[in-house]
């Protein structure tokens, strides 16, 4: 059993809402809990494991090495949005954050681009009080038609915050210090997605954000060239509805199914995953035990998949294994995913979702479902343990290195087609290879005092036309 992912399986008790096609709105705030937006309401999740189970092996749809479902204990509260608040639109997107004292702040946006800020002196959360909210549409000074929204909140010191709001319909992300508006830039095509770039600014000032157009710009609300834009990398020429950041990575999923990770030190492309999914990417998050080498995709066929985001290096999978990526499948549309760090001695990553029926699955030691197969673990390759740090540098400039896939074995007809081909090749350099006869008719032996000559086909053939 301890080389298998645990897969629970629980109910919230109640049906969420149905949002857009790429959400965000579920969060892990440690110790198997977790925050949950629905209708105008939010949802603190916590789930209780059973202590001793009997497990069964699942090798499920991809054949991922999981476990059965088990059916575990989920304890919801539900805080409804404030009299205060005047939204009256449903949550689209939830962000969370922890402050200076170690209080926990939650941002909630609705689709209208109005946030909603929270702070729960504990976790698990028992309560939350309302501090503030900040309005887009103000930012905006002028109507703005429902559609996604997302949020990024972040705190300077104690009841201090900054928030960062990307708006689809308007194509607008406007940064807030507080309640008031400081900036509002346009992107050039409607934002999908919006995650902060702590590794290249403070809290909330460096934003990056996916959109349709199939490009992830970054955003600096301190810079004033370009309107802010600092970087705008194009990954594909269809829309991207999956972003997520970790350390110096940065990494973008969506309608072509692939997974493009981009190194922020140099904003270029440092690996790839074609064909992760078999449906549209809706959600990305990188392993918190492996990020130098694992990243996890949610799609619209309920499924929850782990592999490497660099890909095969472009090399095909072995012929050993089915799916390098592997994971659970949900029974119905993913509504948010999010994935924190085990607690326990034994560390590994436990990744949860929510789908559209109310159900939450918990994928505990997840990284498992790829690492648990010592074919797997060759076909993953070298890491890019360098964007980490863990390997030295030269003149201060990071090490780059095309990691190419370890060596897979080949059929024995194959090798043996390269032997020859090998072999050929080493007798033409010594000057032991024979040429083959010349294309044509065999040449006549020639007698004793006179020239061989040769016949082409052409010239053998020119009789018989004039015939």
């Amino acid at each position: 059993m301890s080389r298998f992912a645990l897969l629970h399986c629980g109910h919230l008790g109640q049906v969420p809402s149905a949002g857009p096609l790429y959400t965000s709105r579920l969060s892990s705030i440690g110790n198997g809990d977790y925050l949950f937006v629905s209708k105008r309401e939010i949802l603190s999740i916590h789930n209780e494991y059973p202590a001793t189970t009997t497990v069964e092996e699942c090798s499920g749809k991809s054949g991922g090495h999981t476990t059965r479902p088990i059916p575990h204990q989920v304890s919801c509260v539900a805080f409804p949005a404030p009299s205060a608040s005047p939204i009256a639109d449903e949550y689209m997107s939830l962000a969370t954050f922890t402050q200076a004292d170690g209080t926990l702040g939650v941002g909630a946006v609705d689709s209208h681009g109005t946030v909603d800020v929270y702070v729960s002196p504990s976790v698990p959360v028992t309560g939350l009080s309302y501090r503030f909210q900040a309005s887009h549409r103000e930012a905006l000074q002028g109507p703005i038609e429902p559609s996604w929204a997302g949020v990024v909140v972040g705190a300077t010191g104690t009841d201090q915050f900054k928030i960062a709001v990307a708006h689809s319909a308007s194509r607008s992300v406007a940064f807030f210090d507080g309640p008031a508006c400081t900036r509002a830039i346009y992107t050039i095509s409607p934002p999908t997605q919006i995650v902060g770039l702590p590794h290249l600014g403070p809290a909330c000032d460096v934003v990056a954000v996916a959109e349709a157009g199939g490009a992830v710009s970054a955003w600096d609300a301190r810079v004033a060239e370009k309107r802010g834009c600092i970087a705008r990398v194009g990954l594909s020429t269809t829309p991207l509805y999956a972003l997520t950041s970790r350390g110096p990575l940065l990494a973008a999923g969506g309608a072509d199914r692939g997974v493009h990770t981009c190194d922020l030190r140099t904003w270029h492309c440092c690996g790839r995953w074609p064909q992760a999914t078999k449906y549209e990417i809706t959600g990305l998050h990188f392993s918190e035990t492996r990020p130098e080498s694992l990243i996890y995709a949610a799609s619209l066929d309920h499924e929850l998949t782990c592999g490497p985001w660099q890909g095969f290096q472009g090399r095909t999978a072995p012929s050993g294994i089915d799916k390098l990526h592997r994971g659970c499948q949900g029974d119905s549309r993913w509504l948010g995913t999010a994935i924190e760090r085990q607690t326990t001695p034994e560390g590994g990553d436990v990744v949860c979702g929510v789908t559209e029926r109310g159900t939450i699955f918990v994928m505990r030691h997840a990284e498992r479902v790829v690492m648990g197969d010592d074919d797997a673990k060759k076909s993953v390759g070298r890491a890019h343990t360098c964007l980490f740090g863990d390997e030295k540098e030269k003149g201060g400039v990071p090490r780059r290195h095309n990691h190419p896939a370890s060596p897979v074995g080949e059929p024995a007809a194959q090798q043996t087609a390269t032997a020859q081909v090998k072999r050929a090749r080493q007798d033409r350099k010594h000057g032991k290879w024979t040429p083959a006869e010349p294309r044509g008719n065999p040449v006549p032996e020639a007698e004793p005092g006179q020239t061989p000559t040769t016949t082409t086909t052409a010239e053998a053939k020119q009789p018989a036309a004039q015939e």
